[in-house]
């Protein structure tokens, strides 16, 4: 169950009972509060629910919490741990979800979310490997409500058309992805902590030919609406992509809260002429993107971003930095 590498906080994470590998897998709490926030309800059946990470939140939101796992190592976990929270409204079972006898212990829910288990290492992530299957899963869970939600790897290819298809990223890099079933269909990009969303139907992605010399902006589009196939509601068709990544060029400066905005200062074809360059401006810091090699920098002050797409280097800064440079200096008034 692999995740992005990133520093977190679980809730509970202090007093609760777990491994470290249970750790690294723990849903995140502002990714646990936004889920118990969007599928609050009277009944919610929680499948793959570990040690308690995203129970203790639908607890919070939700009138009862039922609790299902394969493991009865954490099954006793969890238990322990929704004690230590003071948590009464949470029972839990032990068992393969898809066993017919486990089945008709479930009662009636409004909801069923899923964490399933998916291979730590795939070449390519492949909704056929992931347990339990979802066909069968979702075959069954159909019978007991329209409303499923089903946590996903933010790679997954071949989704189901069915399915609100939502991407969640954190501070600006991928975390979650769900399906969302018994709701409208498309996709949503939902940004944290700053809470935006976006949403609507994917599109294939257009490009329109770049006139470099006229470009004055380069932005950096949230991941989340890269994976959701969203950036046609936000950027204008002077894309560029690399890989999972997004980037828009442009004469004006793009006024959303899904885009990081750096002022280009210089557009070069070398790293020699970069270095060159790089050295006239005294930076710092040089935080590179898409590059494989280091470059060398002077001591000074502030930082500078290089972009290396399509065979160019951009050189810009960041608009806030831009500003506060006009204000105290004209050293980039020329550039």
């Amino acid at each position: 169950m692999p995740r992005v590498k990133q520093d977190k906080e679980l809730i509970g994470e202090n007093i609760f009972e777990y491994n470290e590998q249970e750790k690294r897998f723990g849903t995140p709490k502002i990714i646990a509060e936004y889920r118990a926030k969007k599928l609050k309800c009277n009944t919610i059946l929680e499948v793959g629910c570990g040690t308690g990470f995203q129970t203790a939140a639908f607890a919070k939101t939700c009138k009862k919490v039922i609790g299902i796992d394969i493991d009865k190592e954490k099954i006793k976990k969890a238990k322990k741990n929704m004690q230590k929270l003071g948590i009464t409204n949470a029972e839990f079972i032990t068992g393969d979800i898809l066993d017919e006898n486990i089945q008709a212990k479930i009662p009636k829910t409004d909801i069923i979310f899923l964490d399933p288990e998916r291979p730590p290492q795939e070449k390519k992530r492949n909704i056929n490997n992931i347990k339990p299957n979802i066909n069968k899963f979702l075959k069954w869970a159909q019978t007991k409500t329209k409303k499923i939600c089903i946590e996903i790897p933010p790679h997954l290819q071949d989704l189901p058309n069915k399915a609100m298809k939502e991407y969640i990223s954190i501070n600006h890099k991928i975390n979650r992805a769900h399906l969302l079933f018994g709701t409208k269909e498309g996709a949503r990009a939902v940004m944290l902590p700053e809470n935006k969303t976006i949403e609507g139907k994917q599109k294939k992605r257009e490009i329109k030919k770049i006139n470099w010399a006229e470009m004055k902006y380069i932005s950096e589009l949230d991941p989340a609406i890269v994976y959701a196939k969203l950036e046609w509601k936000v950027l204008p068709k002077t894309r560029i992509y690399n890989k999972n990544k997004a980037y828009c060029l442009s004469k004006h400066y793009l006024r959303t809260p899904f885009a990081t905005n750096y002022r280009i200062l210089k557009i070069l074809e070398t790293e020699n002429k970069v270095q060159k360059y790089a050295r006239t401006l005294q930076t710092e810091r040089i935080i590179q993107h898409n590059m494989q090699t280091k470059l060398k920098h002077e001591k000074g002050t502030g930082q500078i971003h290089i972009f290396h797409l399509q065979n160019k280097y951009i050189i810009a800064l960041t608009c806030k930095q831009a500003q506060q440079k006009t204000k105290h200096s004209n050293s980039f008034s020329n550039a």
